[in-house]
């Protein structure tokens, strides 16, 4: 959904559909589908933030004793085999105290194991 012309062909394409969204929009999901559920909205919400790292998104953890944490998302390789840098965009870091607050926060919860994790291809 990042791409434009993806876009453009869903709208083209599928005329009763009524939301979409990109993975940078995630966030906004809730009030995107309110504007479609109550105010009878279409919403195409996608947009491209290079650069930016949406902070305080909530996380499902499956386990309360080990947890990853993201430092890094995108890429800035476009291999012809990945999808990654047109989905998740260009390679963008998140700032070190963000993430040690989340780290800081996962050990006062009780989590023994932290992975960093660097979402890119």
């Amino acid at each position: 959904m990042q791409e434009q012309h993806i876009l453009d062909k869903i709208k083209e394409s599928f005329n009763y559909i009524d939301l979409v969204f990109g993975t940078h929009t995630l966030h906004k999901f809730q009030d995107d589908l309110i504007k479609v559920l109550e105010e009878k909205l279409r919403v195409r919400d996608v947009i491209n933030i290079d650069g930016e790292v949406i902070e305080g998104l909530p996380i499902k953890r499956n386990d309360n004793i080990k947890a990853s944490v993201t430092i890094m998302y995108g890429c800035n390789n476009f291999c012809t085999y990945c999808i990654v840098p047109y989905v998740r965009g260009r390679e963008r870091s998140r700032k070190p105290e963000m993430i040690l607050n989340e780290i800081r926060d996962l050990a006062k919860r009780g989590f023994k194991e932290v992975t960093l994790l660097r979402t890119k291809c």
